[in-house]
């Protein structure tokens, strides 16, 4: 939802219960938000997360954050995203603090910035974020850097990213390499990616298998 419908939302003071008064701001503003989204008033939720956010609490300004990248509003998801890192994300739920990082990448990306991109990238990934890894090596393909792009997304495609072994194959079957492309692009299929099955086909028919590349295509 649009964060700007918010504004018809109540004041601060009358949104606080008076049985949470000995509670932090920010926390009674996140445990509030999460009420108003679970009983579906969604417009009241995003001015709350803000309040809390503006407070400093970590994970309302990442949800926040999520919420208005989601609806194209970039500049001020990430002031909240950075905010996030800034006063800090708790381990639970896993991932927060990578998904973070993720997310800055897309907007610092989306914004013509690619070394901040690749800047959250690097470090999402290094934290073990398989997509950051994916986008990561998307960006060093990008700018030239072919042998760093394989190298990363190799390990995403470790990982199990089937998107990571897909860009990985066309990769090494360029390099003549059609064994190890052929193994790659099965993977991504048996993890359903759809768009690697004509890649596959290609490759049976470069290996002068006709039939299994018209059951392929068939599929």
């Amino acid at each position: 939802p649009d964060a700007k419908s918010s504004k018809t939302c109540k004041p601060h003071d009358e949104l606080l219960p008076h049985g949470r008064k000995s509670m932090s701001d920010a926390e009674a503003y996140y445990e509030m938000a999460m009420e108003h989204a679970q009983a579906g008033d969604l417009a009241t939720a995003v001015e709350l997360l803000r309040h809390a956010s503006d407070a400093g609490h970590g994970p309302a300004a990442f949800l926040l954050g999520s919420i208005l990248k989601d609806g194209g509003q970039y500049a001020e998801a990430e002031r909240h995203y950075r905010r996030a890192l800034a006063v800090g994300l708790p381990p639970e739920p896993p991932n927060m603090l990578e998904e973070c990082e993720l997310s800055l990448g897309i907007i610092r990306n989306e914004l013509g910035d690619p070394a901040g991109a690749e800047q959250f990238y690097r470090s999402a990934a290094a934290r073990g974020h398989v997509g950051a890894a994916f986008n990561l090596g998307n960006l060093l393909s990008r700018t030239g850097r072919i042998a760093e792009a394989e190298q990363v997304w190799r390990q995403a495609a470790t990982a199990g990213s089937a998107d990571a072994a897909m860009n990985l194959a066309e990769v090494v079957g360029e390099r003549g390499d059609l064994v190890e492309a052929e193994r790659l692009l099965r993977q991504a299929v048996n993890a359903g990616l759809t768009d690697a099955i004509t890649n596959l086909a290609n490759i049976r028919l470069q290996r002068e298998d006709p039939y299994e590349a018209i059951a392929l295509l068939r599929r």
